[in-house]
This record gives structure tokens, sequence and C-alpha cells, in this order.
């Protein structure tokens, strides 16, 4: 990982990559660094430090990414959602909540799969996880049937937790930022559910002088979702109730400085069968601690 420059021109040193790619340049570490310049900067390193038999790989959907693939001699592969010459094109057609419904073409060949994880950001993903198939020597057409064998995703990452009273909930904890966030609050928004949504927010980390801004956007992005309920966790809950204030406050709203399974269990007492509870924030908030304090289905 990297979140100060000069790290991935030092990893790249140690390891000695055959392949390399930057998946997105957002703002994650943005407290760290400064600027989506200087994120931008660290993170092509991982394409200047690799050597020339190095295959590179490249997000054709990302401004900063697309700058990076203009200024590469190297050997290259390349994904996109929008430009269909790309070696790797998909788009997702169909949005669930048990996966995605995608199509396109790799290397020219097309194809049509159902992939079982959450969310149209994962497009990229597979998309990227794709490129890299290629880049080790697998053929389209494997690629293609190997996508249709991929399963739930990993701890923390868009995992359905079920509970026993037949709400569900989206545990996506593993960490958060600004992008991340407002991806699942786009998927939030354009997917439907039986039941009412619940939202536990936590503080987006390494975001510097930027925290008060960010926290108070992210707030009104989710005032916009139709949440019955949020429970806030962490120290920015004014900066995010700020947000809410210019959008839509919510039926319940809690905040706390942990998440601590006295609140979580109050804030629980709202759920019930056919309900979603979307749960994220960064690492450092531990806001499966609330998860476990919930009654999980056997």
């Amino acid at each position: 990982g990297m979140n100060h420059l000069g790290e991935l021109t030092r990893l790249c040193e140690i390891a000695e990559p055959n392949i390399v790619v930057v998946t997105n340049v957002g703002r994650a570490h943005i407290g760290e660094l400064g600027s989506q310049e200087k994120i931008a900067q660290a993170k092509e390193e991982i394409y200047k430090a690799s050597g020339p038999e190095t295959v590179q790989i490249f997000n054709l959907d990302n401004e900063w990414t697309m700058a990076m693939q203009a200024r590469s001699k190297a050997q290259q592969i390349k994904y996109s959602s929008f430009n269909n010459m790309a070696d790797v094109y998909m788009r997702a057609e169909r949005l669930t909540w048990d996966g995605l419904d995608l199509t396109g073409h790799i290397r020219g060949i097309p194809g049509h799969t159902f992939v079982k994880v959450l969310g149209r950001q994962n497009t990229a993903n597979l998309m990227c996880a794709s490129a890299i198939g290629l880049a080790v020597g697998m053929d389209p057409d494997s690629i293609w049937d190997a996508l249709a064998t991929i399963q739930d995703s990993a701890w923390g990452r868009n995992q359905m937790v079920p509970l026993s009273n037949g709400a569900r909930v989206l545990f996506d904890a593993y960490n958060a930022n600004p992008d991340s966030m407002s991806v699942l609050l786009k998927n939030l928004f354009e997917m439907d559910v039986k039941g009412r949504k619940f939202f536990v927010a936590g503080d987006m980390k390494e975001l510097g002088t930027f925290s008060e801004d960010a926290h108070e956007e992210i707030g009104e992005r989710a005032g916009g979702i139709g949440f019955e309920g949020i429970w806030y966790v962490g120290e920015f809950a004014n900066a995010f109730a700020r947000g809410l204030a210019k959008s839509h406050k919510p039926k319940i709203f809690l905040s706390s400085a942990s998440a601590d399974p006295q609140t979580a269990k109050e804030f629980a007492k709202n759920f019930v069968a056919g309900d979603l509870v979307a749960v994220k924030g960064s690492r450092g908030m531990h806001l499966e601690t609330a998860v476990e304090s919930w009654p999980l289905k056997a």
C-alpha cells in the first residue's frame, strides 16, 4: 500500500513486479498527501519504477490513470466501460442484491455472465482482474468462464449479513473514503429493498484538513437516499449532520463516539424483516463491533 510519496518506488525495488496496475485515483489518503495531484503522482510511481519488461495495465475510465497511460511507453493492456476499443470492455446491464449482469468483450471475444458481487463499481474491479488474466496468459473464453464462478465478497467488502429477524446488513466497513462512500450511497439509491433503509456511518480517516468538508458532503448525499434512520459513529458527527440538514434528515438520527454495543442494540430495535442496514466507515472505527451486537442469523 501507499500513503506517502516514494513508497511505491521502494516497493517496486523490493518486489520487481512483472504486472502493475493503478485501479483508481480518488481522495483516499488526501490528508497525508495534500491533493489529488500528489495522490496521482505517488500512484504513478508503480509504472515509472517497474522494469522495461513489465506489463502495465490501465483504467481508461479515470482521468488520472488515462493521463498515466498516455505517458507510458511500456507494453499495455487497457480496460474501460466507455471505450469499446479497450482490450477489456464491460458494462453492468442489471444490478441486483445478488450480483451483476455483465456484458462486453475481452480482446474482441464477446461475453455475457452473471457475477455474484454487489455494486456497479465492481465492474471496474472485474475488468481489472480480467486484464490481469490476459497479462498472465489466460485466454478470453477462460476468463469469461471464471468470472461466473466468483463467490461472495471478502470480509467487510459489500458483505451481506442476514439478521435473525429477517433484516439484512450490508457490511462494507473494511475501509472508507469520500469516493467509496459516495459509491455505496449511489448503489443504495439505485437499488430497491423490500423494507426500509438504515445507515451506520463512521469517520473517514486520513483526510486531514479536508475532513470537515468531506463529512459534510457525505452527510448531504446520505440525506438524499431516504434512510429511515442513521447512526453516525465518530468525531465528525456534527459535520455529517450539517450535510444532512442541507438535504433531508431521517426520522431517526443517533451519534456516538464509538460503535458501542449498547447504542448498537438501541439502533437495532428499529429493524424489521425486509429492512437493509448499510454499515461503512474507516477500518479504525471498528464498526464490526456494532454488527456483532445484533442478532445474527444462525
